[in-house]
């Protein structure tokens, strides 16, 4: 599991360095509760309300490319253990585990019965 979440190569560098830059457009959208981590390592809408049209596109927007870079990661961590893209799942529930743990407290998390919680 440690080894999936350091592995680096140029293409996971990359990646990261990518959402690393996202995270602080995201960060405030953690901290109202619009967006939570989802126990499948990936980032959710939860909730709209008081955004308006312009900001839910936004939003939006920032998850899928999240997401996005997401969905890549896992593939570039499986390739670079050499692990069949049938256990990416495997990935991503490390990965999940991992944002679920640094998630600051009050932010929403997804429980592995797929429920809804602010971390405490």
């Amino acid at each position: 599991a440690q080894e999936a979440t350091s592995v680096s190569t140029p293409a996971i560098r990359a990646l990261k360095e990518s959402m690393k830059t996202r995270f602080a457009v995201l960060k405030p959208y953690y901290d109202s509760g619009n967006v939570g981590e989802t126990n499948k390592g990936m980032v959710d809408v939860r909730d709209e309300a008081g955004l308006n049209l312009q900001a839910k596109a936004a939003l939006r927007n920032l998850v899928k490319d999240e997401n996005g870079d997401r969905v890549k990661l896992y593939a570039e961590v499986a390739k670079a253990l050499n692990i069949e893209a049938s256990q990416i799942e495997r990935i991503e529930k490390i990965f999940a585990e991992e944002w679920i743990k640094n998630a600051a407290v009050g932010w929403w998390i997804q429980q592995e019965d797929g429920a809804w919680v602010k971390k405490s």
